[in-house]
């Protein structure tokens, strides 16, 4: 299995997130660092260094996000206007964020055959698991987003895939947008692969997620696990790339609590 962490920043979570694959998952796999912090910097309130220097020091392959006018083409927005950089930054957080799974997605992860992994920077595997038994003979497994009048879109979260029985893999549209009035986060576009897939077979991930805990001392606690059936296999740190605004010594006080749940 391929598995590709998206990071833009926060380096010091790849190396625990590295070692919780490595300790939990149950069958061979390539871990693959897609860097999308080139426009806006990589530095984070709580992490120390660059990218680049964190994948060096564990010997990770890093494929860095590369931006032009038309890498994505004409369909790359659904609302004409939006563009991806003011100067040298996403014009905000969720164009970033989108841009960097599109680009990749369609550059570089969709073009690979067998089983691959899509997933955030901040996801840690709890518990011994093969995601390749889970997902079995289905195409895709991920936790669906629905929107009144949208049945489901995919999230880049956490997207399990079988390139091997995936159709149309390439044309998978990562975007957000507006469909019939209603506003989707990124992944929403893909709304209209699933119209136009509809016996593509996949399976559900289930979300839990914690707004707080008084069994912390960081507030909101904000984190989330993943079920897989009946076993929450995958810990959310969330909101890791700050973009709350909770400060350096929040992050602090989370990512100490997230060692010691590795541990």
């Amino acid at each position: 299995m391929k598995i590709y962490t998206f990071v833009n920043n926060k380096p010091d979570l790849l190396e625990l997130q590295l070692r919780s694959f490595q300790r939990n998952l149950k069958e061979p796999f390539e871990f693959i660092v897609i860097d999308n912090s080139f426009f806006g910097g990589n530095q984070h309130p709580s992490g120390a260094g660059s990218i680049g220097e964190e994948c060096n020091r564990l010997n990770l392959p890093r494929i860095s996000i590369y931006y032009f006018d038309r890498a994505l083409g004409d369909k790359c927005f659904i609302d004409s206007g939006d563009r991806v950089l003011s100067g040298d930054r996403y014009t905000h957080m969720t164009m970033g964020c989108m841009y960097g799974v599109r680009w990749a997605w369609e550059n570089v992860i969709s073009q690979q055959r067998g089983k691959i992994l899509l997933m955030h920077h901040d996801m840690f595997l709890m518990e011994p698991a093969s995601l390749s038994e889970y997902l079995g003979d289905a195409a895709l497994a991920f936790v669906p987003q629905v929107r009144k009048g949208i049945p489901v879109h995919l999230w880049e979260g956490f997207t399990l895939a079988n390139l091997d029985i995936l159709p149309d893999a390439g044309e998978i549209n990562w975007s957000y947008g507006t469909i019939d009035g209603v506003r989707t986060d990124v992944g929403g576009m893909s709304h209209y692969w699933f119209q136009s897939h509809p016996d593509v077979k996949w399976k559900g991930i289930r979300p839990n997620h914690i707004e707080d805990t008084p069994e912390v001392d960081f507030h909101p606690s904000l984190f989330e696990y993943l079920y897989f059936d009946e076993r929450p296999l995958v810990l959310h740190y969330r909101a890791a790339s700050d973009w709350m605004k909770m400060g350096p010594e929040y992050h602090q006080r989370k990512t100490d609590w997230l060692r010691r749940q590795l541990a």
